[in-house]
């Protein structure tokens, strides 16, 4: 069986204390919460897709910070190999998040308050490793 891969991108806001989640408007894991995120278009830089996802799904525009690293586990998505290139992002602007597109909901989360257990996909392991980055950095959310 002969497989391509679906490139995506995922991003990880910081703000305060909080990150910014989305509750999935559709499958798969539909109603989890999630990173913004979402496949990278024919012709577009992975940066443009973070960017333009992240502002696509919740109102809020952001500039990238660093790489957080790719995620290529084959079994990471049920709907087949997706490889997902994941960023930190600081947020611009607006900080009120709005839906729109896929994503049913926008929020901002403490991090005591993030449904780690109930995460869609890997977004709990994208999530403690820009964690991770930010403690080594000796920055804090």
């Amino acid at each position: 069986m002969e497989c391509c891969p679906v490139l995506t991108v995922d991003v990880v806001v910081f703000h305060e204390g909080k990150v910014l989640l989305v509750k999935r408007g559709a499958e798969p894991f539909k109603g989890k919460w999630a990173l913004p995120g979402g496949r990278v278009e024919c012709g577009e830089r992975v940066e443009e897709a973070a960017l333009r996802e992240l502002k696509e799904e919740t109102g809020i525009e952001a500039e990238l910070v660093t790489l957080v690293s790719v995620y290529s586990d084959p079994n990471r998505d049920p709907r087949g190999h997706y490889v997902s290139v994941a960023f930190l992002a600081a947020p611009k602007g607006n900080l009120e998040p709005k839906a729109s597109t896929d994503a049913a909901e926008a929020k901002w989360f403490e991090l005591s308050e993030v449904p780690w257990e109930d995460l869609a996909f890997d977004h709990a392991e994208i999530l403690k490793d820009a964690l991770k980055m930010l403690l080594h950095l000796g920055k804090s959310p």
